[in-house]
């Protein structure tokens, strides 16, 4: 494709030009004068060029002189077509200077492109000049090409009418995309003005308002004609409260980031609360000329969105769990008392599925039945196990409302779940009580009628003894005597445990009464049980009935021998404490005071979990039948409460029972107690304890002395959740109190683990089975300091405060 420049400084003649040559083929480059022709030739040489003569700054003929002078340029054909002509010796001077062709204006479109073509196809200074002097009125020059136009005119008719076709067409399209354009007006307009959104356009440069639809009558107030006559309208009826910010804001519209929300205020008052958002248009060259904007009216969703985040905050403040989730068990809301009770914050939860969070396994997950009742009645309760964050075990009392769509779907289901692991427990204390009382009630009317049979028959057993004829006859009235004496003995037992019968209250030194059992039992026990007696030096004495306390003492002294049917260690141990309200949280039949401990502790078999809440009730029993009554451990607990004691029982399966009596002193320690209120137990200064237990009464009353007493406590629940705590917070931890037996991972494990992340670590260990095993098994993993459970608050404060100035232990990794 040839490149043409045109040389004209009429835009209209150029523009014509460009025209018939583009349509003939060739792409075509335009200049307004002979200077500006130079300077693009130079860059980039043309094909041909077709210059006008008369011209502002450099006329025809001197861009023709320095065209020819330039090697570069003087090879490329230089026509002449100009309507300047008015003397002869024009055309002349043009063909002395090299001109190749002189064509006169107006001419026939098809005489033009036929002399560019033979200007072309003959190449430069091809063309013959005139005679010196001759005169010439430009006839000459037609008569030079007519032959070629008559030759060429047949081949070239059709490209000249596919030229006229192509400009038709283009002329066509034109009218086309007016119309178009006006069409898609009368659209935006007509859609504009029925929708409610507000939409409007500016003009950049003056601020004046171009357009704004029929919407901002009614969400504004105003007439849009107002909008027009005052632009500055829409900020003064912004709320005095938004003023400011928005204004601000509108200089980010240029950028098209703005995106706000505000207030306005219309005429009649009336507040009301719009979204807005704006963008600019820019031209070819990217300057922005134009800013459109929408503005939407809020105000029912933003208020409905109020209300909305009222009532969240008002579950939120519910003490109950309440959480929302779709049906396929996907969580949707989780208020924050489902955060407290559970542990998870709804950032973590919202999203995930309720039946593998807060179910422990798929067989709490309420079935069939429960989603039949739902969808039939729209609404459930039940009762069903939950797991928290921590692992720990909730009876949790459901209540389930089925939401529905506006179509009458159903969509969600609200729940709500409150807590109720503690009222079961307290529930089932209370039918225990219950029991116990009714027990109490039949006891105390069969122990009046037996004794009123068995009365008898022990006196007349006296008088037959004095009849008796033989041994034999004397035997068989011993082994009847016997069997009376034992049943009287058990109706006292009955009465005991039924309602703590009275005896006579004396005073009684505990320690004695321990030892003359300890060598009583020495004697009758087999060689294979290793007895040990701990008493202290000096212990106080207890106000109660020797008989019953004697019977309290026999009866935890034989049960720890039938736990151990292959011999063990049984250890007794007696000593004053006092039981500050630490303790008396830890364990809730107990009153603070001052006390007498007697500890009974076995090597056995051990009791496990599910019997350990049935032991102390009456006639159950672990023993075969003929082994034993079950109303040892009922009758211990009840001559224990009758003396205002109580009684703390810990086991572990395999590893043995230690069972602990508290009896109140006789002068209730008072020398003791004032002790306790003068010496008070040395404070923290801020260290970190990390306190292990699985028992959450033990972990809260623990960290709640400790927090008072000025350290900082962080918890776990056993071993393996010990050791995450550690890593993420070693840098921070100064000692570890640690419970040694406890599921996922023991105490002794876990101080290994301690020990290897950091061999300097220092740790307590604690246990209720203050056995020699216990103690030996807690020394053998590394631990220089052990407390028995339950601990008052003096005796933990003491040991921390005792273990946390002593020097780093020189502990190896193992």
């Amino acid at each position: 494709m040839s490149r043409v420049l045109v040389v004209d400084d009429q835009e209209e003649n150029a523009y014509y030009l460009r025209v018939l040559l583009e349509a003939d083929g060739r792409k075509v480059d335009t200049a307004r004068n002979g200077a500006e022709a130079l300077a693009m030739a130079r860059q980039a040489v043309p094909d041909l060029v077709i210059s006008d003569l008369l011209m502002p700054v450099m006329d025809g003929f001197t861009l023709l002189r320095h065209w020819k002078a330039d090697p570069r340029l003087r090879q490329v054909p230089f026509m002449v077509y100009t309507a300047t002509y008015s003397d002869p010796q024009d055309e002349r001077l043009a063909r002395s200077l090299g001109a190749d062709a002189f064509i006169l204006k107006p001419t026939e479109s098809y005489e033009l492109l036929a002399c560019i073509r033979d200007v072309e196809a003959r190449g430069p200074g091809l063309l013959p000049s005139d005679p010196e002097g001759a005169e010439s009125d430009g006839s000459d020059v037609l008569r030079y090409y007519s032959d070629t136009l008559i030759r060429k005119l047949e081949t070239k008719t059709l490209e000249l009418a596919e030229a006229n076709r192509i400009l038709r067409q283009d002329a066509i399209d034109r009218e086309l995309s007016e119309v178009s354009l006006r069409e898609s007006e009368r659209r935006f307009r007509q859609l504009a003005e029925n929708i409610n959104e507000l939409f409007w356009v500016r003009d950049h440069a003056t601020h004046e308002v171009l357009y704004v639809s029929p919407a901002f009558e009614t969400i504004w107030g105003r007439k849009c004609q107002e909008f027009y006559d005052s632009p500055t309208l829409w900020s003064e009826a912004l709320h005095p409260d938004d003023r400011d910010r928005v204004t601000q804001a509108t200089a980010r519209q240029v950028a098209g980031d703005y995106n706000e929300v505000f207030r306005i205020v219309r005429p009649d008052g009336g507040i009301r609360w719009i979204h807005s958002k704006a963008f600019p248009v820019r031209n070819e060259q990217g300057e922005p000329y134009r800013i459109v904007g929408t503005a939407e009216d809020i105000t029912e969703r933003h208020l409905a969105e109020e209300r909305i985040a009222e009532q969240a905050a008002l579950l939120d403040h519910a003490q109950d769990a309440i959480l929302v989730r779709d049906l396929d068990h996907r969580l949707l809301y989780w208020n924050k008392g489902a955060e407290r009770m559970y542990g998870w914050t709804a950032a973590e939860v919202v999203g995930r599925s309720a039946s593998g969070l807060i179910y422990k396994g798929h067989s709490d997950v309420p079935g069939e039945a429960a989603t039949e009742q739902l969808l039939k009645q729209g609404r459930w309760n039940g009762e069903v196990r939950h797991v928290t964050k921590a692992g720990a075990e909730l009876l949790v009392e459901t209540r389930w409302s089925l939401l529905r769509d506006d179509r009458g779907e159903p969509k969600s289901i609200f729940i709500s779940n409150t807590d109720v692991t503690e009222r079961r427990r307290m529930d089932r204390q209370f039918l225990r009580a219950q029991r116990m009382e009714s027990v109490g009630t039949l006891a105390a009317g069969i122990a009046h009628d037996l004794n009123n049979v068995l009365s008898p028959i022990l006196m007349s057993v006296e008088l037959l003894k004095d009849l008796a004829r033989d041994d034999r006859d004397r035997t068989t009235l011993e082994i009847l005597e016997t069997s009376a004496l034992r049943g009287a003995d058990l109706v006292k037992q009955v009465l005991a445990f039924s309602r703590g019968v009275e005896g006579a209250r004396i005073a009684v030194d505990p320690t004695r009464l321990v030892a003359d059992l300890i060598k009583l039992t020495r004697d009758t026990f087999p060689r294979s049980i290793h007895l040990i007696f701990n008493p202290s030096e000096k212990v106080s004495q207890v106000i109660g009935d020797p008989t019953q306390l004697h019977q309290v003492m026999l009866n935890l002294l034989v049960n720890a021998r039938d736990a151990m049917p292959r011999g063990g260690s049984l250890t007794v141990t007696i000593e004053d404490a006092f039981v500050d309200d630490t303790y008396a949280a830890m364990n809730p039949d107990s009153v603070a005071g001052a006390y007498v401990k007697i500890s009974v502790a076995d090597s056995g078999s051990g009791i496990s979990a599910e019997n350990r809440t049935k032991v102390f009730e009456p006639f159950f029993t672990t023993k075969g039948i003929g082994e034993g009554t079950g109303l040892g451990l009922s009758t211990t607990l009840a001559i224990v409460r009758s003396h205002r004691g109580f009684i703390n029982l810990y086991s572990e399966v395999g590893k043995g029972t230690c069972v602990t009596v508290y009896l109140p002193s006789s002068h209730q320690l008072a020398t003791a107690a004032d002790a306790e209120v003068s010496d008070t137990p040395p404070r923290g200064h801020g260290e970190t304890v990390l306190v292990v237990d699985d028992e959450e009464s033990v972990r809260y009353a623990a960290t709640r002395t400790l927090e008072e007493f000025g350290y900082r406590v962080l918890v776990a629940v056993h071993g393996a959740d010990a050791v995450s705590v550690y890593a993420r917070h070693k840098a921070e931890i100064a000692i570890v109190l640690t419970d040694m037996a406890m599921p996922v991972m023991d105490g002794a494990a876990l101080v290994v683990a301690l020990m290897a992340m950091n061999p300097s670590i220092r740790i307590i260990a604690s246990s209720g089975l203050a056995s020699e095993a216990s103690l030996a098994k807690a020394m053998a993993a590394g631990v220089k300091h052990f407390v028995a459970k339950p601990y008052t608050a003096k005796t933990i404060l003491t040991v921390l405060h005792e273990t946390l100035a002593a020097p780093f232990p020189a502990n190896k990794p193992r």
